[in-house]
């Protein structure tokens, strides 16, 4: 019997085996061709379930086996020590670091947030994440699309809610961190996208996207044909939440004359007068991605008033969250109308 039990671990690591190496041959001739086939990501699937229920146990036994984290936290599934687990133990603890989501190279992450520091990459990628899940329609099988994910700060929370058959997408324009999300993220299915629509991606076939620090970056006219491709591939009675500069972040940046987002004095004048005047302002700003199309890139400032006006037909404005993102960025949800 012992030897049986032992085989079937044999084969299902032998397995496993198999599928890393599939999905890197997959990987490197897909990549190109900004799209995943359903046998890839089935093969991703499995690897994921394989770390995921890992990761899983070992975070309990992390638990059972400190007793300063027992003293810390209520118990193996409060929401404190899993927070926990995903956004500190996951950098220094071995057996989570090994099962866990591997982190992004700095240059990456660089490109995310401008800066290299983990521990705030993990813990504002967990706040961004804990408010979107809230936003999520209360059903399983649910197909979700990451709107510029980069190199997968919000999403890579999504890792333990796999159980719920949630499938993520994600799209970005910058290559090195599509090329990251293939490579270390098999639960995530990504997808490198162009500057400008169409997304490679079926009529009416996603549940919920949402974007963080996209819609915020984006000119008017770029922001209108964007939200209008998003409402194409959204499935009717679908949800988009979608972050942007509002009145929170115009204001703060009016107080500090622009100097936190390196705006240069020349649009300031500019900013304020469109804001108010035109409900939408805009104004270059560097990137550190070669794959940014430059032109259409800066910081934006939306007035809420703009939306009412200028949003699809069959989008309906379910709610605003004002400050949702670190108390920074506000939130709008949207619902697609129809049958």
């Amino acid at each position: 019997m012992k030897n049986f039990v032992k085989m079937l671990k044999s084969t299902y690591l032998t397995k496993h085996k198999l599928f890393v190496f599939l999905n890197i041959i997959l990987c490197v001739f897909e990549l190109r061709n900004k799209k995943i086939s359903a046998f890839h990501t089935y093969i991703r699937r499995e690897i994921s379930n394989f770390y995921l229920k890992h990761y899983l146990a070992r975070s309990y036994n992390l638990f059972i086996r400190e007793e300063n984290l027992q003293s810390k936290f209520k118990s193996a599934e409060s929401h404190d020590y899993l927070k926990y687990v995903d956004t500190d133990s996951v950098m220094h603890v071995g057996e989570i670091m090994e099962s866990g989501v591997k982190l992004p190279h700095w240059k990456d992450m660089v490109t995310v947030q401008g800066s290299t520091d983990y521990r705030t990459f993990l813990q504002v990628g967990r706040s961004c994440f804990e408010t979107i899940y809230e936003l999520l329609p209360k059903k399983d099988n649910l197909i979700i699309l990451d709107f510029g994910i980069g190199c997968g700060r919000t999403s890579r929370h999504f890792y333990r809610h796999l159980k719920n058959n949630i499938e993520v997408y994600g799209c970005d324009v910058d290559y090195s961190c599509i090329n990251y999300l293939q490579n270390e993220v098999p639960f995530i299915n990504p997808m490198v996208s162009n500057n400008q629509p169409p997304l490679g991606y079926p009529a009416v076939y996603f549940d919920f996207i949402f974007s963080i620090s996209v819609f915020s970056h984006l000119n008017e006219k770029m922001f209108i044909e964007w939200l209008n491709e998003l409402t194409r591939i959204t499935k009717n009675n679908g949800t988009l939440a979608l972050s942007y500069h509002g009145e929170i972040a115009f204001d703060k940046s009016v107080k500090d004359k622009f100097k936190s987002l390196e705006i240069n004095e020349k649009f300031h004048s500019k900013i304020k007068k469109d804001f108010i005047k035109n409900l939408y302002s805009w104004a270059p700003q560097g990137t550190s991605s070669k794959d940014i199309d430059k032109n259409q890139y800066g910081v934006s400032f939306i007035n809420e008033n703009f939306f009412k006006k200028n949003i699809p037909q069959n989008l309906s404005i379910e709610s605003i969250i004002p400050g949702a993102i670190n108390g920074w960025q506000d939130i709008i949800v949207l619902k697609k109308i129809g049958k």
